[in-house]
């Protein structure tokens, strides 16, 4: 019996050893360098998770929104919304041109809201291709 425990304990030691692929020299670690060759064996790939192509940037869609209220929307994929918005906008500019300019007094809280409203969705776009792989069905 005992005989039998040092012959697998002879064969574990053995199957642990590591050796150098180019010279055949022993290895003090299965990642070590060669001491002999002083060739660098491959560093095990750590699993990185990467952003996935398809997040939106939260800095572009507040940018956008800032510049053209609605434009954001439309960046994320929420084309009707981003339209309405845009929409909105551009009668409220036409109206503070041609009719009085205290309309446009209205033109900052659909900016704000339409900064805001993205920023969020935004976040909920990218949470969402995080949890499930794939864009929100909006």
């Amino acid at each position: 019996m005992n005989e039998v425990r040092k012959r697998h304990n002879e064969r574990k030691i053995i199957t642990e050893q590591h050796f150098c692929s180019k010279c055949g020299d022993r290895l003090a670690s299965k990642y070590s360098s060669c001491v002999q060759c002083e060739s660098e064996l491959e560093q095990p790939k750590q699993k990185h998770r990467r952003r996935p192509v398809e997040w939106k940037s939260e800095t572009i869609t507040l940018v956008l929104s800032i510049l053209l209220p609605g434009t954001g929307h439309i960046y994320i994929g929420q084309l009707v919304k981003g339209i309405a918005i845009l929409s909105v906008d551009i009668v409220i500019t036409v109206l503070f041109w041609v009719v009085d300019p205290l309309i446009g007094i209205a033109y900052f809280p659909l900016t704000i809201w339409a900064c805001y409203d993205s920023y969020k969705l935004c976040k909920t776009y990218n949470n969402h291709i995080q949890q499930f792989g794939r864009p929100p069905r909006w």
